[in-house]
């Protein structure tokens, strides 16, 4: 199959032709409607012929579609069905007039004949068209829900709840279909910003990829990172790692997927201090938390921790493991992936500390009681890491408060000879005693929601989830969704100082953007917030203007026009645009120039050819 071109390949374009070709299609369209009026059948028509007629004058002017399928012309397929069957019925109606002897009021041999081949004469280019695209297929929306799944796993693994997740990727159809992210779309088809810009505006994608809008997840490979050089800052290299990728077939990998890397290791360990220690190698537990220590058995246990790796040299991979256990006999023991097995320990820098966030299944057997929580780590061999010790002495140079060295000889071990355990740390009931301590802390995220204590409205939920890791079904059940939005809006709502105000907004949106509360603040706070924009933009200062609309926006996402504005302050701010039209002047020119490359591919291609 080949497209016929608008202008002969080796000839150059002139100015205005685009526009010239749309306008003459749409005038001679027009006069086909007009003409058909005077048929009493015609309304009907008509309707679907303007329907096509509108689809086409965007397909011209936007100059068709870079990926093969013609997916623009999808919206005109409705309304091309009923003309095709209107068309079809007018032809074998004539040819019944023409050939048929017999006056009859439905068709005969000729009738039937006439629309029985014109049927059949769309096949050949129906298959040939088929047989050409389902040769070289273009990614499909079920490739896209697997990509959707991967990165839903990977904000799973990484324990990312009730946060705003930016994820960067393409192929927004499929994408808004499934996701839950708030997408950064690169091709600009659903984002505002990117569509108003270009990637080679290098300030622009700084600040509103990398400052504003970090994404957590980003598919960046092959022509979209050529397009978008978004690779090519200094903070990419950095800031996000390359993950192993998901499988599509029992061989092969999707490659290309990152993750920000200060999602698994920080700058420092945030959780309870004092319970660091130090091992041989370089290797220090900087500490670990069990912050719902209430469970049950055949129930989960969440466990965080933080293990940093301070060997300037010759570093060694190692491995961490968790244990429970009672001093009676009932143990429980399990692995613990340093990085997520996503950053390996030899490729930790000596600043930073992996921040890893677990819940695992407990087992049915395990006896009420009090357990200790214990952690071990294993050398490259197999073999315990024992403590950093002095060297004179021979006395450990840091144990936590608290923690017990089990060293075998005095201290025997539960679970394994070197391991260190924190007394006391987990409470396991009987069962049902998780749920009933979920039930409880979901109850106090209601109450202090109600009492505008929106923080620990949502600590406590948190709380409520990590007595249950594994029963993600009763979090999408008890999420207290509405509550929390609302406290979040209320008091954003009361907040006279609106850009602070909109933040809490867009956590309202993350707890439920359909909550009444969080619609109806959403509404007064980016009024209000618009209408500080229009003030600082009447005064020229551009970076007020931009901050104030940004923040309507961010308080009411579907507030269309604020965007614009926000967009066009932005471009002032960053000196991208000097007056109204500098923006649309960069962009046609950037278009101007994409236009004389392909021209000069085409006459490149010819010559080619002609050789």
């Amino acid at each position: 199959t080949k497209a016929w071109e608008w202008w002969p390949a080796g000839l150059p374009e002139p100015d205005g032709w685009n526009e010239i070709r749309v306008w003459a299609l749409f005038a001679g369209a027009m006069m086909l409607m007009v003409a058909s009026l005077r048929d009493r059948r015609a309304a009907g028509r008509i309707l679907a012929f303007g329907s096509v007629l509108i689809t086409l004058v965007f397909v011209v002017r936007a100059r068709g579609d870079w990926m093969n399928g013609y997916r623009w012309l999808s919206m005109a397929q409705v309304p091309l069905v009923l003309l095709l069957a209107t068309g079809i019925d007018e032809v074998a109606g004539l040819l019944q007039r023409l050939y048929s002897r017999e006056a009859s009021p439905s068709w005969t041999t000729p009738g039937w004949l006439g629309a029985t081949l014109l049927t059949l004469g769309l096949l050949p280019g129906f298959f040939s068209h088929s047989d050409h695209l389902f040769g070289k297929r273009e990614i499909g929306p079920h490739s896209v829900k697997r990509r959707v799944d991967y990165t839903a796993f990977l904000g799973d693994r990484l324990w990312q709840y009730d946060v705003p997740i930016h994820n960067l990727d393409v192929d927004m159809g499929a994408h808004l279909w499934w996701t839950k992210h708030r997408m950064v779309d690169m091709a600009g088809l659903v984002d505002i910003p990117v569509a108003m810009h270009t990637w080679q505006q290098r300030v622009f994608a700084e600040q509103y990829v990398y400052q504003q809008h970090p994404p957590f997840f980003a598919h960046l490979h092959g022509g979209w990172a050529s397009k978008s050089r978004l690779t090519t800052y200094p903070v990419w290299e950095k800031g996000w790692v390359e993950l192993p990728g998901y499988p599509v077939s029992r061989r092969t990998f999707h490659t290309g997927n990152h993750v920000r890397r200060n999602l698994i290791l920080v700058d420092a360990y945030p959780g309870t201090p004092g319970r660091t220690v130090r091992f041989e190698g370089g290797i220090r537990l900087e500490g670990v938390d069990v912050p719902s220590p209430e469970t049950a058995p055949g129930g989960g246990l969440y466990v965080e921790v933080g293990v940093s790796y301070r060997q300037p040299d010759d570093k060694q991979d190692f491995r961490l493991f968790v244990t429970l256990s009672n001093g009676a006999g009932a143990v429980h023991m399990v692995d613990v992936p340093n990085g997520y097995d996503w950053i390996p320990p030899t490729e930790w820098r000596m600043d930073e500390v992996f921040h890893g966030r677990f819940g695992f299944p407990l087992p049915d057997d395990l006896p009420a009681g009090t357990y200790d929580l214990g952690v071990v780590f294993l050398d490259a061999d197999g073999l315990p890491v024992p403590l950093e010790r002095d060297e004179e002495t021979g006395v450990p140079l840091q144990l936590a408060d608290g923690a017990i060295w089990a060293d075998g000889d005095a201290v025997p071990a539960h679970v394994v000879r070197g391991e260190v355990r924190f007394p006391a740390m987990v409470t396991i009931g009987t069962v049902g005693e998780d749920v009933k301590a979920a039930h409880a802390d979901r109850e106090a995220a209601i109450a202090h929601a109600a009492a505008g204590r929106c923080e620990d409205a949502a600590a406590a939920w948190a709380l409520a989830r990590f007595h249950l890791p594994e029963a993600r079904a009763w979090w999408e059940e008890n999420r207290p969704g509405a509550e929390v939005s609302g406290c979040f809006a209320a008091r954003a709502e009361a907040n006279p100082d609106r850009i602070a105000a909109s933040w809490d907004m867009d956590q309202a949106r993350v707890w439920d953007f359909r909550a009444p509360a969080y619609v109806a603040a959403a509404h007064t706070v980016s009024a209000d917030l618009w209408e500080q924009g229009e003030a600082a933009s009447a005064t020229g200062d551009w970076t007020a203007a931009y901050e104030a609309y940004e923040a309507a926006v961010r308080a009411r996402p579907w507030f269309a026009w604020g965007r614009r504005a926000a967009e066009k302050a932005r471009d002032r701010a960053l000196g991208l645009a000097k007056d109204e039209d500098d923006a649309a002047k960069t962009k046609a020119k950037v278009a101007a120039a994409a236009r004389a490359a392909a021209n000069a591919a085409k006459r490149q291609k010819a010559a080619d050819d002609a050789q």
